[in-house]
């Protein structure tokens, strides 16, 4: 039986992804097209042979829905749910890879925004993630149509809300903090919400909104982590109008980014468990060649 027309173009992807040397391609491809390699599988140079000194990257993706890892761990998938086996290069490879629904980048500042709304008993908020000065008046319509955002029977949904930022990465941070479930992982292999992971093992590249918001930051040159969380936390406590006075022609995006910079850190530094040892060796990309943008379809 033939090859379908997905795998066909997973074949062909994976041809590039290896001809550029950046192999990571495929962890990202197993997953966003649901393609599975027989272990027979050859490209149109022949069997592939894995060089001695490359190995495959870890992937990290933070869409506007979810967010995903994909990495090969240094020991055994005790959860065989999370893994993905194939073969490539002559080899046998598995892959730990889980995708968190809800927790991507646009997800993540909605369901921020319900929790302060429905925390408030009037219809205005204080916004710790929102820069000093910034002030507007938005629907909540939009924020509780979200599926992501659990929902009471006696809120108004066509009120309008009063959104004052204070600039505070602190509180601001807390509040990210309580979007995640930390308490349900007893076990040193889990990230948060009780889903298993293994310790984090290699090289990984971040794409997408990981890339574009530290990109907007300066912080895509493998900055110490030091001086990554003392530059957004600076940016987080800058005025609004300083903010706006700085950045013309953004403002679509612009109130947003300190959220994002910070969920960021959270997420990669609590969910994932990535450490001040393993920061290091997450490299913040936007392409695979200088030509070719990467994006999980998948992931939303």
């Amino acid at each position: 039986m033939g090859l379908s027309r997905k795998e066909r173009v997973f074949i062909v992807l994976l041809g590039i992804a290896a001809a550029s040397g950046l192999t990571m391609l495929l962890l990202i491809l197993v997953k966003a097209t649901n393609v599975f390699l027989p272990a027979d599988t050859k490209y149109s140079s022949g069997q592939w042979i894995l060089p001695e000194d490359r190995m495959l990257v870890g992937a990290l993706d933070l869409g506007g829905a979810s967010t995903q890892i994909s990495f090969v761990p240094q020991g055994p998938i005790l959860n065989q749910s999370s893994q993905v086996t194939f073969r490539l290069y002559g080899a046998n490879y598995s892959i730990y890879t889980h995708s968190y629904l809800c927790f991507g980048r646009d997800q993540v500042l909605i369901r921020l925004l319900a929790e302060l709304a429905q925390n408030s008993s009037e219809p205005r908020v204080q916004h710790p993630c929102y820069h000093n000065g910034y002030q507007a008046t938005l629907s909540l319509a939009p924020v509780y149509e979200s599926p992501c955002v659990h929902t009471t029977d006696s809120l108004n949904f066509t009120q309008n809300l009063t959104v004052e930022g204070t600039g505070n990465p602190r509180d601001c941070v807390a509040a990210l903090q309580n979007l995640f479930n930390f308490s349900s992982c007893k076990d040193q292999d889990c990230a948060f919400n009780g889903v298993y992971q293994p310790p984090v093992y290699g090289q990984f590249y971040a794409f997408s909104n990981f890339y574009y918001t530290f990109h907007f930051l300066n912080l895509t040159s493998r900055q110490p982590l030091n001086i990554v969380n003392d530059t957004v936390w600076k940016f987080c406590q800058t005025p609004w109008k300083l903010v706006e006075a700085s950045y013309p022609g953004q403002e679509r995006w612009l109130r947003d980014y300190c959220a994002s910079g910070l969920y960021i850190l959270v997420l990669l530094l609590e969910g994932y468990k990535f450490s001040e040892e393993t920061w290091p060796n997450i490299q913040f990309q936007k392409q695979v060649t200088g030509t070719q943008s990467l994006s999980m379809s998948g992931s939303g």
